[in-house]
């Protein structure tokens, strides 16, 4: 009898310290759960609240008229995070700050990474109706101008993605002319995978056109005022033509600090300094 009430005694004592444990690692576990959960929330409310008050100090800036105040929040909110929207803005606060260069550079900047924004290629064609130069490519075929007009149409991700959509339709196309059994079904299948193939290989040429445009950045907007071009790649060279602020240029190539330019029929070389890259 003594035997057994201290053998149920010893299978007490044994349990109460492993069921206090469980439940002990149990509370832990919910508490710890809800510890972190209000962390990961306190720290995205405070991302998002970091994120919100810049913008809203550099929209208060410019509505107020200090465009300059305005700059330097958007280009800080740029270097952290680039985007159509906020090369748009600066590029407002540049245009009403009397910077027809920058505001351009940035409303082109604004369309590389966003073709189809209308709102800055409409303010582009303001801003471009103050540049003093006036120049026009001759040798321009309204062909070459339709093709680069349907290239920019598309940003990169946009043609890869469009190239990968014909190519599966190209396969789909394959598989209804192998293996399905109704004729004209058949041919219907070897029409669409042949035009699904051909397009989709030009759209994937169109997405390696613009990533090589974007990597190389060979474009390039004049920033001073007013820039003598050069005959060569030195200040005794003789000035050949002038540009001013504004104006597109095609970079050729570069030796140290200068760079060899095109503009239209006109070639020449200008400081780097003088110009900013889009």
């Amino acid at each position: 009898m003594h035997l057994r009430q201290r053998t149920i005694r010893c299978k007490t004592y044994i349990r109460r310290p492993y069921n206090s444990l469980t439940g002990w690692k149990r509370v832990n576990y919910k508490n710890m759960k809800r510890f972190l959960s209000l962390i990961i929330s306190i720290a995205c409310t405070a991302v998002f609240c970091y994120g919100e008050e810049p913008l809203a100090q550099a929209k208060e800036y410019y509505d107020s008229g200090a465009y300059a105040e305005a700059i330097l929040l958007y280009d800080s909110l740029l270097s952290e995070n680039p985007s159509a929207e906020l090369e748009y803005n600066i590029g407002n606060a540049y245009y009403k700050a009397g910077e027809i260069g920058n505001s351009i550079l940035h409303y082109e900047r604004a369309l590389r990474l966003r073709p189809h924004y209308p709102d800055a290629k409409y303010n582009l064609q303001i801003a471009e109706r103050r540049i003093v130069d006036n120049i026009q490519d001759d040798n321009t075929t309204l062909l070459s101008l339709w093709v680069a007009s349907l290239i920019h149409s598309l940003s990169e991700e946009a043609w890869i993605y469009v190239s990968v959509a014909l190519f599966l339709l190209f396969l789909a196309g394959i598989f209804v002319f192998s293996f399905v059994h109704s004729v004209p079904l058949r041919k219907t299948g070897f029409y669409v995978a042949c035009i699904a193939i051909v397009f989709s290989i030009v759209s994937f040429v169109f997405a390696g056109v613009t990533h090589r445009q974007n990597t190389e950045r060979r474009v390039a907007i004049v920033m001073q005022g007013i820039v003598n071009v050069k005959s060569s790649p030195d200040k005794s060279g003789t000035d050949i033509f002038v540009l001013h602020e504004g104006t597109k240029v095609r970079i050729r190539s570069t030796l140290s600090e200068w760079a060899e330019i095109q503009v239209a029929d006109n070639v020449g070389w200008i400081k780097l300094s003088c110009i900013e890259r889009i």
